[in-house]
């Protein structure tokens, strides 16, 4: 745990830098990384389990909540229609 990296992400128009880092592990079945950016706190989890023969079911969470005034702000006017 606590490694470290940073990655950039790209969803539609909008785009991004985060560092991420390891804050739990269970070695061959889950990891679960941990970041900030712009004022919102992301939590990403990755969830191995056989399948069978051969393949692996990955199973992935990923949210993003908004720890800040100015995150909030920008979500709350993203969401309007």
């Amino acid at each position: 745990m606590g490694t470290r990296w940073r990655e950039e992400r790209r969803a539609l128009a909008a785009h991004g830098a985060r560092e991420m880092w390891v804050t739990r592990m269970d070695p061959e079945r889950m990891y679960r990384a941990e970041g900030e950016e712009r004022g919102v706190h992301y939590l990403s989890e990755l969830r191995f389990e056989d399948a069978g023969v051969g393949a692996t079911l990955v199973t992935m969470v990923l949210v993003g909540v908004s720890i800040t005034r100015a995150a909030r702000a920008r979500e709350s006017s993203s969401n309007r229609c």
